[in-house]
């Protein structure tokens, strides 16, 4: 939990960190990096500094360990992990119809599932240095913050949005992206930070997002194309409509994420 007064330092600081992250994607300078097989990014390794130096000077108050082991649901994870499957069927069958989508056959294709399934292990764990902080961070610590200040509705807006600041360098860092394809990434980060936080409202857990958000990591690169990661995938999309990172998967996201949000607070008046 961020203390009240030092809420909006926590603005500023992801604020000034996403904006530097900005000049440098956009001056082609890397602010991510691998340390052997772990991947690093320099706007969270700034942001963990920020909120060591703030837990020092008791601004901030957080529990790695009870946050890791709060409702942490094994088969509810698998499920999860799983569920950008479903996710995609939405665009492919749109797609399919439309002729947004090239499905191709591929003389590789067995090797090539039994490799990303032998990989998911490795997705899981070598993800924890990025994906599993930025869930701690951003839907552990900076949400219930948000909700406790400023009530349910602010709060998950705040959030999204200081979320979303976050996110604007993943979008500059993408080469040749036309302008309507950069509209189209960041209302994609806007419903990931979305849904991953209806995640964590219905569930109190951290594990839920990062399942999701590993999952996709995962799974995205033999089913659908994608604009942020390198794939060879079954669907090709032809249009920024239908891809992994499309209007229609954010769209899914949202309807998803408004249900979510609406169960929870029936669960919450019924209790």
């Amino acid at each position: 939990m961020i203390d009240h007064s030092y809420f909006r330092y926590s603005i500023l600081a992801v604020l000034i960190v996403s904006l530097a992250a900005s000049l440098l994607a956009a001056y082609d300078l890397a602010y991510q990096f691998y340390v052997w097989e772990f991947f690093l990014d320099g706007r969270l390794l700034v942001l963990m500094l920020l909120a060591w130096l703030g837990w020092k000077k008791g601004g901030l108050k957080f529990s790695i360990k009870d946050s890791l082991l709060h409702r942490f649901d094994l088969f509810r994870n698998i499920l999860i992990f799983a569920a950008p499957l479903a996710l995609y069927l939405v665009p492919v069958a749109a797609g399919y119809f439309l002729n947004g989508v090239k499905i191709e056959a591929m003389d590789n294709a067995v090797t090539l599932i039994l490799a990303t399934l032998f990989d998911i292990p490795a997705v899981f764990v070598f993800s924890a240095t990025t994906i599993l902080v930025e869930e701690l961070l951003f839907r552990s610590v900076i949400f219930p913050s948000a909700q406790t200040h400023f009530g349910k509705g602010k709060g998950i807006l705040l959030s999204v949005m200081i979320w979303t600041l976050y996110c604007i360098p993943e979008v500059i860092s993408v080469p040749e992206l036309p302008p309507i394809g950069q509209a189209t990434l960041l209302l994609y980060f806007i419903m990931i930070g979305t849904f991953c936080t209806a995640l964590y409202h219905r569930n109190a857990s951290v594990w839920a997002g990062y399942s999701f958000r590993t999952g996709i990591a995962a799974l995205t690169p033999i089913v659908i194309s994608s604009v942020i990661t390198e794939s060879d995938s079954f669907v090709t999309a032809t249009s920024p409509l239908f891809g992994a990172e499309g209007a229609i998967v954010s769209g899914v996201l949202f309807v998803c994420s408004v249900i979510l949000f609406r169960r929870t607070a029936q669960s919450a008046i019924s209790a």
